[in-house]
């Protein structure tokens, strides 16, 4: 059955595959090798609100990589609609699209971004390289048992099934009152839950302004070093809290200096481009909605500064469900660098 573009992309899924078929003497020759039909596959990525995305590997860099936001050969993430029409007019490939069942879950889209940040740029092997791998695929290896023992094989270490990022998507509030909240900046704003002071917290209509007073903002732009100011800490922290609640990735990514790191206990992963900070926590755990969470609240622990344009901050997050209750979250450590544009987070390090 022969779809339209459109129809095809509006119906692939995180997991589909993308297969091409070409008639040049190089595609003749990896279908010949690797005794396929097809000589080119690729797998959508298809996360939220996200345009769909492509994750392959080719040997071209006709178009940018949208993790690390440069054109690179081998590993890559493209748009998936510019990338099917470029191995369809540049390449003369025809595609095709298989649908994979069961689709994936929560659990499968958090593997593969986490496969996504281990593996973006690995370079193409070499034809030697492809050629010996493809042989000694071939050909049996002899296996040789150790000295009174069975044949040895290497332990691997059990993976860690924890999600490096977390989801903020919209959650219902089920009290009606209009509250303000106390932002750093002595500003009031108005949401819709429960009334608690000093919480960075959203609207039932998924947006919210925090407003900077003008003092602070060119505190900001023209004092360019690292501040320790703990009003405009907590004017940052505000207003990073009230993205994260809301899911403005677009806010997210504009609070992280680029490039940026992510550590913790069993992961650790960077990102070079706002997508690669989008695509981190848009595929994040979707515990926080199952929890009903609706405002977010940091609470800073410990000040350190690192040096003239680069300050540590301890921050306890704290969390409030539509029910008015506190929950407790998780401990990080932000290294934060002072900018002519603000704060920016340069390293996160999940503490507890």
């Amino acid at each position: 059955m022969s779809i339209s573009l459109d129809e095809a992309v509006e119906l692939t899924r995180t997991g589909d595959l993308w297969v091409f078929r070409g008639r040049s003497v190089p595609d003749r020759a990896i279908q010949l090798t690797t005794n396929s039909p097809v000589n080119h596959v690729g797998m959508a990525v298809v996360l939220d609100d996200m345009p769909p995305l492509m994750w392959h590997a080719e040997l071209g860099r006709s178009l940018p990589d949208l993790w690390t936001g440069t054109h690179q050969r081998g590993v890559q993430l493209h748009d998936l609609r510019d990338a099917v029409c470029v191995w369809g007019n540049r390449y003369g490939q025809r595609g095709w699209l298989r649908q994979i069942e069961p689709p994936a879950d929560a659990e499968m889209e958090r593997s593969v971004l986490r496969t996504i940040a281990r593996l973006d740029g690995t370079p193409f092997p070499s034809t030697a390289q492809l050629a010996w791998r493809w042989l000694r695929g071939r050909v049996p290896s002899p296996r040789l048992p150790l000295r009174g023992t069975w044949p040895w094989r290497p332990r691997t270490a059990p993976r860690s099934s924890r999600s490096p990022t977390r989801r903020w998507v919209c959650c219902r509030s089920v009290d009606d009152r209009a509250g303000t909240t106390r932002a750093g900046s002595g500003a009031g704003t108005t949401w819709a839950c429960t009334v608690v002071p000093g919480w960075a917290a959203r609207s039932r209509c998924g947006s919210r302004r925090v407003e900077v007073s003008a003092s602070r903002a060119a505190a900001i732009a023209c004092g360019v070093t690292a501040s320790t100011d703990l009003d405009l800490l907590t004017d940052f922290f505000d207003r990073y809290g009230v993205a994260l609640t809301v899911g403005d990735v677009p806010a997210i990514a504009g609070c992280y200096a680029l490039p940026g790191l992510v550590v913790a206990d069993t992961y650790s992963f960077s990102f070079n481009s706002p997508a690669a900070v989008a695509l981190s926590f848009v595929g994040a755990a979707p515990d926080y909605t199952e929890r009903e969470l609706v405002a977010a609240h940091a609470d800073i622990e410990q000040v350190q500064q690192i040096s003239a344009l680069l300050v540590e901050v301890a921050v306890r997050w704290e969390f409030l469900d539509s029910q008015g209750r506190q929950v407790p979250g998780e401990r990080y450590r932000y290294l934060l660098r002072s900018t002519e544009q603000g704060l920016a987070i340069c390293t996160v390090v999940r503490t507890g």
